[in-house]
């Protein structure tokens, strides 16, 4: 594990350049595809890690340009995920691949604010959590967001 999270880390989120708090949404659970929320929340990476999005996906240029950085507040509450035993009793939802974990998003953003995932084995977590790509937070609560020199 390259980064280890702490207060003083800065996360980026791409595709927007300003956050716009006023226009958060409430987390609401995908049916369809159980393995991300369908609306709310919002993924970012830490800045300096080798493996944020900036670093595993071919962003185009608007998307670079596009960022919001921001850290979080030191009460925030986070569920860090690093292996398979963090997953025990999560709340998730029912889903036909036992092996996969799809989250019950609406209850834990009651629980916690973020999710922060940072796999030490990225093959094992990958087949339980399909789309968690790479290390990043999912913010669920914008009021532990702290922005930086007002952006």
């Amino acid at each position: 594990m390259e980064t280890v999270m702490n207060s003083d880390m800065i996360f980026v989120h791409f595709g927007r350049d300003k956050f716009e708090l006023n226009k958060f949404e409430k987390v609401k659970n995908n049916r369809s595809y159980p393995y991300k929320p369908v609306i709310g929340g919002f993924w970012a990476s830490p800045e300096n890690s080798k493996h944020n999005w900036e670093n595993i996906f071919d962003l185009d240029d608007i998307q670079k340009k596009s960022i919001s950085r921001f850290k979080l507040k030191d009460n925030a509450k986070i569920l860090k995920i690093f292996e398979e035993s963090d997953l025990k009793d999560l709340p998730v939802l029912s889903n036909k691949n036992k092996a996969e974990k799809a989250f019950d998003y609406e209850k834990l953003s009651e629980i916690y604010d973020v999710i922060y995932y940072n796999p030490l084995d990225k093959d094992t977590m990958s087949q339980l959590l399909p789309c968690w790509d790479c290390e990043c937070i999912y913010v669920m609560n914008p009021s532990v967001i702290v922005k930086i020199n007002g952006e």
